[in-house]
């Protein structure tokens, strides 16, 4: 993939680095010659310009690349100006870092709808791992309202089936997939553990001590069935 990361603060540093390591062509851009400096070796290419300047911007390969990253952290109206002559520049693919949820409704209000918050997602692990304890393992973001959380299976379920416990009707939860891990011994002999998911999931299956539930719904209904 060919891609531009508008901003190189700590999170544009983080994707532009990261999607270069996994082989892909970058081309990291800001108005800070320093942070562009420091990234030279590191991408594609590293330039130097000003985003708010729509004959600067038109410099760069848009038509050419397969997503554009606008990731300014402090400067909600760089941003949100970068955004708009992107738009204009007819840009199909922006994804846009947001720090606020004003900054997001104006994003959403210009057709911006691929939004990062990292802040906040990163709020509400933090929540979510105090408050669930040792029980939270991940949670992946769906929507504002929705994730998929792993959890190790509360000890009140081990034993029991899924029927049993009917996740959707008592705590309006989907279970979306299992992970349990297995012994195997290789071929020197050495024993090891390995993760796996379990393939046939019905109203039969037993929860087992250990097992990883992948459990769809929001944080107030997880909060419950780990707390019960």
């Amino acid at each position: 993939m060919k891609i531009i990361v508008i901003g190189i603060g700590h999170m544009g540093m983080a994707l532009a680095e990261k999607f270069t390591a996994l082989g892909h062509e970058v081309i990291a851009v800001d108005s800070d010659f320093h942070r562009v400096e420091t990234l030279k070796n590191s991408v594609s290419a590293s330039i130097c310009l000003n985003t708010t300047d729509e004959s600067a911007l038109k410099m760069l390969p848009l038509k050419d690349v397969d997503v554009v990253f606008v990731t300014f952290g402090k400067d909600f109206g760089i941003s949100i100006q970068t955004v708009a002559i992107l738009k204009k520049l007819h840009v199909s693919n922006i994804i846009v870092r947001a720090t606020s949820k004003l900054h997001e409704t104006v994003l959403r209000s210009i057709g911006i709808n691929q939004i990062l918050t990292p802040e906040l997602d990163y709020a509400n692990m933090i929540a979510n791992q105090f408050l669930m304890g040792s029980l939270f393992k991940e949670w992946i973001k769906i929507t504002d309202q929705h994730a998929i959380y792993k959890i190790k299976a509360p000890a009140i379920l081990v034993g029991q089936t899924l029927e049993d416990i009917d996740l959707e009707h008592d705590f309006n939860l989907r279970l979306v997939c299992i992970e349990r891990e297995k012994t195997s011994v290789n071929v020197i002999g050495i024993t090891h553990k390995q993760k796996y998911v379990v393939e046939k999931i019905d109203n039969s299956t037993i929860i087992e001590d250990k097992d990883i539930l992948n459990l769809f719904g929001n944080s107030n209904d997880i909060l419950k069935l780990t707390k019960i």
